[in-house]
């Protein structure tokens, strides 16, 4: 019997145990020889597959109760892995590409693509996880800033963007420069030609006006102004400011 085969009959710890001992290298070249035959069953609880976490995790049949790992493609990665310790990276690094190819494919395993349900749930958790923010000028607020502006920038090559700017507009995701977080819907302007109108924005933010923070990124920037209010608009800045006397 090949000694790649014969560890589908040791008992869980054992496998555990060989399968961190292997390193990342042999993990794949088992994998690639489990799944040479194209059957993703061969794998089921042999912890082979590394998550997020950098944990080595073993495979289960999908069940209707089961929780499923979340696969993340590179790009996916780098905006959501902090949410989700447990996801699969999909990448050439953590994976050989035949187990790539059979996991984004199964309907086997406990294993689903990224959807709109996942990144609505991570985007909820996301002042939980950055705040709270102590202002503006705090060092979690610009981590927080920097990470915006890559979710938008993700979030413009995404097939799912159509999808999800309908869920976004009532999240608070927009830093604005008062140091806090702003839904899209609750009428924020735009930092793009407020070029020599400082005097007029702090006049503005004293009346309650919010102003997308300046260290978002010019492409996440572009990306955000047709959905943002705009100072050259007279009519925005009458209409935010009645609603805003209306709300206090």
């Amino acid at each position: 019997m090949s000694p790649f085969l014969s560890l589908t009959n040791l008992c869980p710890a054992q496998k555990s145990d060989i399968s961190i001992a292997l390193g990342r290298n042999k993990r794949h070249l088992l994998l690639d020889y489990l799944l040479s035959t194209g059957k993703v069953e061969s794998i089921i609880d042999i912890p082979l597959v590394e998550q997020v976490d950098g944990s080595i995790v073993a495979l289960s049949r999908r069940t209707n109760t089961s929780l499923s790992h979340v696969l993340l493609e590179e790009l996916d990665q780098a905006i959501f892995h902090r949410f989700d310790p447990y996801a699969i990276p999909i990448t050439r690094t953590n994976l050989p590409s035949t187990a790539i190819q059979l996991l984004k494919s199964t309907s086997l395993l406990d294993v689903e693509p990224l959807g709109v349900d996942h990144i609505i749930s991570y985007i909820t958790h996301v002042p939980c996880y950055f705040g709270p923010f102590p202002g503006a000028s705090s060092s979690i607020f610009v981590q927080y800033v920097s990470w915006v502006s890559e979710f938008f920038e993700w979030l413009q090559h995404s097939p799912l963007e159509n999808i999800l700017c309908d869920h976004l507009h009532k999240h608070s995701l927009l830093p604005v420069n008062s140091g806090q977080l702003k839904p899209i819907s609750s009428g924020v302007f735009s930092t793009n030609h407020t070029h020599n109108r400082d005097g007029l924005v702090q006049f503005l933010q004293r009346l309650g006006l919010s102003f997308l923070h300046p260290g978002v990124s010019a492409l996440a920037q572009k990306y955000l102004d047709p959905h943002l209010k705009s100072l050259n608009n007279p009519h925005d800045v009458l209409t935010v400011r009645a609603t805003r006397t209306l709300n206090s």
